[in-house]
């Protein structure tokens, strides 16, 4: 599944983000994706993005952004949320620390794995 902003301008003046970044500062963070229900082709669904949160790590932030896809025609079925963050570099100091914890995974186990499997995929 990959969404994109087609005006990254717009983005830019989304609710919560704050004033005076710049755009060329901005990584990609990661994202954690949430199927609910399947998401159906040839289907039409209403996408909304918010920012909810942002995070001061001294000489960068981290804002991080929910997306919710949704039926089209006044739905509420949640089909999928999104949690994306973006590293914004060169901006921070402002001294929030944030209200959305960050998801903690766990570190890699230290034994073999119980099972390795590989499958050769033909790319023609």
């Amino acid at each position: 599944m990959t969404l994109a902003h087609k005006h990254f301008g717009i983005f830019l003046k989304a609710e919560g983000i704050p004033e005076g970044i710049n755009p060329f500062m901005i990584l990609h963070g990661s994202e954690e994706i949430e199927i609910i229900k399947n998401v159906i082709p040839d289907r039409s669904y209403k996408v909304v993005s918010k920012f909810i949160d942002f995070q001061d790590k001294g000489k960068l932030t981290i804002g991080l952004a929910e997306t919710l896809i949704t039926g089209l025609d006044g739905e509420k079925e949640l089909f999928v949320r999104i949690i994306s963050q973006l590293i914004i570099r060169g901006f921070g100091g402002f001294g929030h620390k944030g209200v959305v914890k960050l998801t903690e995974f766990p570190s890699k186990p230290e034994r073999e794995p119980c099972h390795v499997a590989e499958e050769f995929i033909n790319p023609g």
